[in-house]
C-alpha cells in the first residue's frame, strides 16, 4: 500500500490484518485489564462460543463482546480485568445482558441469565488455572 505510511517510500511498515490485530490486543488490554492470552485462553475455556447462548459466531461486527460487571467500576468506562464475566456474542451483549440487568431483581426470572450471572464463565476459567 502506498501514500500516507511511515516508511521512507511511503510503503506501511505492517500489513493491514497485522496493525487490526494489534489494536484488538491492545483494546483488550487497555479496556478490560485482559492480556491477549487470557482472553484466548477464556475463548478457548468457552469453546469458542458465546458464555451464553453458546452461538459460534459473534454476530454484529464480527467480533466477541468482553462481557464485564459495570458495577465494579463504575467511576470509568474500563474494567479492572477482575470483574471480567465472559465473552459473549453481540445479541447477548446488546439484547440479552444490557437490559436484563436493568430490571428490579423481582423481575430477572430468565434462568439462563441468571445462571451466568451468578456463576460467571471467566470465573470458573480463572479457578480452573
Amino acid at each position: 500500500m502506498t501514500g500516507g505510511g511511515h516508511a521512507p517510500d511511503g510503503l506501511l511498515c505492517r500489513c493491514t490484518e497485522c496493525v487490526r490485530d494489534y489494536r484488538r490486543q491492545l483494546h483488550i488490554r487497555t479496556r478490560y485489564g485482559l492480556s491477549w492470552e487470557e482472553y484466548t485462553g477464556l475463548l478457548e475455556f468457552q469453546g469458542g462460543r458465546c458464555a451464553i447462548c453458546g452461538r459460534a459466531e459473534p454476530g454484529g461486527k464480527g467480533v466477541w463482546h468482553v462481557d464485564h460487571d459495570h458495577a465494579c467500576c463504575p467511576n470509568s468506562s474500563d474494567s479492572c480485568g477482575r470483574c471480567v464475566r465472559g465473552i459473549v456474542c453481540n445479541s447477548c451483549n446488546t439484547f440479552g445482558l444490557s437490559w436484563y440487568e436493568r430490571l428490579p431483581m423481582e423481575l430477572r426470572t430468565f434462568d439462563l441469565l441468571n445462571g451466568y450471572l451468578a456463576e460467571p464463565t471467566a470465573v470458573r476459567f480463572r479457578n480452573s488455572r
